[in-house]
């Protein structure tokens, strides 16, 4: 376990977030107003302290571990949260060069990333009747989809990476993290689109690692449009609709 785990195992994420946020428990969750878009009168901060990490689902949409909030809280960079956390923790800091330095503030720098996409997808299913409709006809309900992080990635082929350039994240970044693929042309598209996407996390990663399974959307003249899952020869997947995450290779292309 590295320094950053260590550290992270050692803290209490309630305890911290709840020196700022009133924080009501919700099941297994905590609930909460975000301090971070004061003027708003709906509960949408919820800190999950199984992962150990919080989301707003309000205005700002973003989320994150306990680094992330106190770098968000107090603007600090990621050493100075780092040395804080240890400091309370008891975890004793050693030297480190410049290139460990680096190498710390990539890899927080990718739990950042993967931290915005899954709440970037968990907010589109929120937003998205149809397909939280099907998956409660298939026995998920919002309980079991909050616990496991559920998502979904919009059908258009630039909707992810828009809107996590649009935060600052860059494009190699998307590729490395295995969201986005370049384009022969030039340029980047989204990796996964009209998909459901689903969390795992292991406490070696610290952060979301961001699997999926494939809807199809198909139009019965005798009744609306309906989402339902397929699988096809090309796809490594049993007869349901969760399969592993490809991490390279151009996504297949869409019957639409």
């Amino acid at each position: 376990m590295s320094v950053v785990e260590e550290v992270k195992d050692r803290t209490d994420i309630v305890e911290i977030i709840g020196q700022t946020v009133r924080l009501k428990k919700s099941g297994k969750n905590h609930t909460g107003f975000c301090p971070f878009h004061p003027n708003t009168r709906t509960p949408a901060f919820v800190v999950f302290s199984e992962t150990g990490t919080w989301r707003c689902f309000g205005a700002c949409n973003e989320g994150g571990d306990v680094y992330k909030f106190l770098m968000k809280k107090e603007g600090w960079d990621f050493p100075q949260a780092l040395r804080y956390l240890a400091d309370r923790a008891g975890v004793a800091l050693e030297t480190r060069s410049s290139e460990q330095e680096a190498e710390e503030e990539a890899k927080a720098g990718l739990r950042d990333l993967l931290e915005a996409a899954a709440t970037y997808y968990r907010n589109n299913l929120l937003h998205s009747p149809p397909v939280l409709e099907y998956l409660h006809n298939r026995g998920l309900q919002d309980p079991t989809l909050e616990s496991f992080g559920i998502g979904y990635a919009l059908p258009g082929w630039d909707s992810t990476t828009g809107y996590l350039s649009g935060k600052g994240h860059r494009q190699p970044d998307l590729v490395e993290a295995g969201l986005a693929v370049e384009r022969e042309a030039g340029g980047h598209h989204d990796r996964f689109r009209n998909r459901i996407m689903i969390q795992s996390w292991t406490p070696e990663a610290g952060s979301p690692d961001l699997g999926h399974g494939r809807l199809i959307r198909r139009t019965n003249p005798s009744s609306s449009t309906r989402l339902r899952p397929v699988c096809s020869t090309r796809d490594a997947c049993c007869s349901d609709w969760i399969r592993p995450a490809r991490r390279s290779g151009r996504p297949s292309r869409q019957p639409w």
